[in-house]
């Protein structure tokens, strides 16, 4: 930006002298008001030198502005940020003696010779000495120093080497600058110390003082780095010492050691009994508190095994500590999550559900929609939030319940948790939720009524309207409002039926304008679920010939299955060369046993695999499958490379209700599709006699063909949202003979 002004300035015949003055002005003032001080305004100071122009009418603009002040003048000519160097005849020209004394004092302190400020390196190289007194004592303590009894003096060393530390670890401090100024023999001398200290000594802290560490201390964490460095080869080190090793790592800055992990991956066994100690031991006081805290924070790098031997105490320090760091809380709960065991789905959600209430017993909405909570309850609240968006994300349907349960037994109180809810959810634009729809139907119906609740609180005439080119910090309102607008996507991600079903309902109930903006959305997820990728060039004659694709990929083989089905069903129903007879023009109470019954059945799949073949063409190859492991075979396999759909057939006859579903449940989807690329099956039901009626669900019920169908087409979309990959249809064709218009 300053240089594209200084390059606007230097432009001959510039007219708008007075425009490029308020530009410079307003620059100015941008960076000394934002404390912008590194900035470089030279090429600004040598474009205004150059263009006398506008040099006096920055200078004309700025006597107008700080007149009759004369320090004021002397600031904004000279002070912080300057970008102009006005000379006398500066001052002459414009006639201005205020000018011409701000211009001579300026000059007058330059040649007073005042000694420039020292730079923060010199300010560093000039700290590494020592006095006289010092180089005089420490020889004469050498071999204390080298014992590590001497700890005073060590102390006192690196307490020294910190005066000019630039590292931001205490392990990473060098003690070279030991051996330049005091000699290469005080240095060996106080690395062997340094070794020995941790060794024999545990750390000093204060309890009550966390943000303090002991230089002593220090020292040992220093001899630890200098010794374990990376943790890539490790020296033998007993038990206690690799106690003592865990202990010092605890006050090391901005994370634990670099050596830190590998020690504990390679001493298992001592390092998590001391682990589970540091933590139990949170209650003696802050600092205590404070490294159990920041040992559990670090949970996510460690080895998955200590992750799991840590992960109970973790878990009981979370339900003592319902107060730590908030970032914490969500790391531990979930670590707890992915670590099987440490505890029971009914304790979480009595925790949750236990913390909810708590907290927002005293709850109230305002006029607005927004939260209002007692004093006493707003330390607790975002924790409370944090259990209840876990609640959501780990366990969608019983917190669907809950909160339907909570809101019908006191609609303000959970009315203010579900704002909350939105305001933390929505501060990342609904990242923590967007996969939750894509894991199972359980989170998109979740999400669907997530989305119902919140746009009952967070009402689109209520958004809060920032002006244009404004600067604000966005607030709970805005963060809700981020959430409503990001959980429509977040379920048309899915891409399933069901998450089509629930927008559907959400659009039926929706106004005029979120009802167009849905629409558009339904649309878009049945053009991507049901698209199919764009002919190749070198099938473009083929697919003039007989305008059908060629299969490729999963979803494109179940589509031209599930097209030559339909086909073959029009044909068996409608066809003029029907062959339906066959299956219906039997006198069904002449068959008295199961295997009369399979016999006609394995005519219509001899009849089905002869069809799908020929309507198959060279798209995909229609098999008899060998027998599976449980001695059973599927009727019809298609398969195109490596993906396979499987077609399973039943008569109407013979079969009854429960038998239908445990032959989808268990023989189509549990056997035939249990290969990972066999994620296609087909049920094709076959009705041979009309009026054919079943007893379901109990006796006295009768159940039509058509109603047959969508019980089973319902139940093929809970299987379908168990496993996303997945494509399960039902068919139902119709063989009975067609009614006669003479029987009208």
């Amino acid at each position: 930006m300053i240089d594209v002004l200084a390059s606007l300035i230097t432009r001959s015949g510039n007219r708008n002298e007075s425009r490029v003055v308020l530009l410079c002005l307003i620059i100015r003032r941008f960076f000394r008001e934002c404390f912008y001080g590194s900035s470089d305004f030279s090429a600004l100071r040598t474009a205004l030198g150059q263009n006398p122009a506008v040099r006096l009418e920055l200078l004309r603009k700025i006597l107008q502005l700080t007149a009759p002040d004369t320090e004021v003048l002397r600031d904004a000519i000279f002070g912080f940020g300057f970008i102009c160097e006005p000379a006398l005849e500066d001052a002459t020209t414009l006639m201005s003696d205020p000018l011409r004394s701000a211009i001579l004092a300026f000059q007058a302190a330059i040649a007073t010779g005042r000694k420039p400020r020292a730079t923060a390196k010199e300010n560093r190289q000039n700290r590494m000495t020592m006095d006289a007194a010092s180089l005089a004592t420490l020889p004469r303590e050498i071999d204390l120093i080298g014992n590590g009894s001497g700890r005073q003096a060590i102390a006192w060393l690196v307490g020294w080497l910190l005066q000019a530390n630039t590292s931001s670890r205490y392990g990473d401090v060098s003690i070279e600058p030991v051996a330049a100024v005091a000699g290469a023999d005080l240095a060996a001398a106080f690395k062997a110390g340094l070794s020995t200290l941790w060794r024999d000594q545990l750390p000093m802290f204060k309890e009550d003082e966390p943000r303090s560490t002991y230089h002593i201390t220090v020292a040992g964490l220093l001899g630890l780095s200098h010794e374990l460095r990376d943790g890539t080869d490790l020296p033998t080190l007993s038990a206690s010492q690799v106690g003592q090793a865990i202990q010092y790592a605890c006050f090391e800055i901005n994370g634990f050691p670099k050596w830190f992990w590998p020690l504990v991956d390679a001493h298992q066994a001592v390092a998590i009994v001391e682990l589970q100690h540091l933590i139990a031991r949170a209650d003696r006081g802050p600092t205590s508190f404070e490294h159990a805290e920041e040992l559990l924070d670090e949970l996510n790098n460690a080895p998955e095994s200590i992750q799991k031997a840590l992960a109970p105490a973790a878990w009981s320090f979370l339900l003592k500590q319902p107060r730590c760091r908030n970032h914490t809380t969500e790391s531990l709960l979930s670590l707890v999550s992915n670590v099987p065991g440490t505890t029971t789905q009914d304790v979480f959600e009595a925790q949750a559900s236990s913390r909810l209430q708590a907290t927002f017993s005293t709850a109230m909405l305002t006029e607005s929609g927004e939260s209002v909570i007692q004093p006493a309850q707003l330390e607790t609240q975002a924790q409370s939030v944090m259990w209840g968006a876990f609640w959501l994300t780990t366990h969608p349907d019983s917190f669907k319940s809950h909160l339907e349960r909570w809101l019908v037994d006191a609609s303000p109180q959970a009315q203010s948790f579900v704002f909350e809810l939105a305001a933390y959810l929505g501060k990342d634009y609904g990242s923590k939720v967007i996969g939750l729809a894509k894991q199972s139907d359980d989170g998109v119906d979740t999400l669907a009524a997530l989305y119902r609740w919140t746009f009952g609180i967070v009402r689109p005439e209520n958004d809060i309207e920032h002006p244009e080119g404004s600067v604000y910090t966005p607030g709970n309102q805005d963060a809700a409002e981020q959430l409503r607008d990001a959980l429509i996507p977040a379920i048309a991600a899915a891409g399933s039926t069901r998450a089509y079903e629930a927008l559907e309902a959400i659009r039926e109930v929706a106004g005029d304008e979120q009802a167009q903006y849905l629409s558009s959305v339904l649309f878009d997820m049945q053009e991507a679920r049901f698209s199919r990728s764009p002919i190749l060039q070198r099938d473009f004659d083929k697919f003039d010939d007989d305008f059908r694709p060629p299969v490729a990929g999963t979803l494109s083989l179940a589509l031209a299955v599930q097209e030559d089905l339909l086909a073959m069903k029009y044909s068996i129903e409608n066809g003029e060369f029907s062959l339906r007879r066959f299956f219906n023009a039997v006198n069904f109470s002449r068959i008295s046993t199961d295997k009369e019954g399979l016999a006609l059945e394995a005519d219509f799949q001899a009849l089905l695999g002869s069809e799908m073949n020929h309507l198959a063409g060279s798209r995909y190859t229609v098999t008899r499958e060998s027998e599976t492991a449980e001695a059973t075979r599927r009727d019809v396999l298609c398969r195109k490379g490596s993906d396979y759909a499987s077609i399973e057939l039943k008569m109407s006859m013979r079969w009854t209700v429960p038998q239908y579903l445990e032959a989808l449940d268990h023989q189509l989807v549990g056997q035939y599709m249990r290969n990972r690329n066999a994620t296609t099956g087909f049920l094709v039901i076959v009705l041979q006699e009309q009026d054919r009626k079943w007893h379901y669900p109990t006796a006295s019920d009768r159940m039509t063909f058509s109603e047959l169908i969508k019980l089973l087409q319902a139940r093929t979309l809970e299987l379908e949202g168990q496993d996303r990959r997945r494509f399960i249809r039902v068919i139902g064709i119709d063989a009975t003979p067609p009614r006669s218009f003479r029987d009208v």
